[in-house]
């Protein structure tokens, strides 16, 4: 048996600062350990299988030296470049949800289905979520072409307020999630917490749901389709700012 040789036919796509990062190398004649060196702080290779995770600390492009190893010798050192994006926002600014996408039940990560507020907020805040879609327990990778984060007084009403539809999708395979900010613009939330105007602890729960768009191809279609789900309802409690305004 010969030394390995590493596949160079696996390619590595940009990453960002605080995304779960997965790469498996591949090569011939049975490596028994790799080695790779130059990684960026906070990803880690398993020497016994060649994968390497974690989340990266710092933005930049590392050119990694990576090897792979039998009892006949070592390979030639395959050079990936790893591109580290920055982050868009900081990953601790962001509260955690899960979506049960065999229910359409939502959860804080850690806690169980809140019978009452899930999230909160008060007028003016901007609310910043990291949505992952759990089935089975498992984060689903999900070719999601829209995701917003819907507010309404009561169920019946028209829509308060409403993300843009964008996010910003973090990580892959079991650590996918997915970024989304929403504003809760206090023209419509001040309008709507006047109907509960109290002396002080002004508020109301809102009801709330996640809406997102797949992308599948179906047979027959040159282009894929998108269908459109969303959660159960799940509960924000809406506050009144807790300091005047200093506009």
């Amino acid at each position: 048996m010969a030394a390995p040789v590493i596949d160079p036919t696996t390619s590595i796509l940009a990453y960002r600062v605080g995304e779960h990062f997965v790469y498996q190398p591949a090569a011939t004649n049975s490596p028994t350990s790799w080695t790779a060196e130059g990684l960026p702080a906070g990803l880690a290779i398993t020497s016994g299988t060649g994968r390497i995770s974690g989340a990266a600390t710092e933005a930049g492009v590392y050119n990694v030296a990576l090897r792979a190893i039998n009892g006949d010798g070592a390979s030639a050192p395959l050079f990936v470049a790893i591109g580290i994006e920055t982050s868009a926002y900081r990953p601790d600014a962001f509260v955690e949800v899960n979506v049960d996408i065999s229910t359409g039940k939502v959860s804080l990560v850690g806690g169980e289905v809140s019978e009452t507020a899930v999230l909160f907020g008060k007028k003016g805040d901007w609310l910043m979520l990291s949505v992952g879609f759990v089935k089975g327990g498992i984060l689903q990778d999900l070719p999601v072409s829209v995701l917003t984060y819907v507010i309404k007084e009561y169920d019946l009403e028209g829509i308060l307020v409403q993300s843009a539809g964008d996010f910003e999708k973090i990580g892959s395979y079991e650590a996918t999630r997915y970024r989304i900010v929403c504003h809760l613009d206090p023209v419509p939330v001040g309008n709507a917490l006047i109907n509960y105007d109290d002396d002080k602890g002004t508020s109301f729960d809102a009801v709330s749901e996640l809406r997102w768009g797949i992308l599948h191809e179906l047979p027959g279609d040159e282009d894929p389709a998108e269908f459109e789900r969303s959660s159960q309802n799940f509960t924000t409690a809406i506050w009144r700012d807790l300091a005047p305004d200093l506009a």
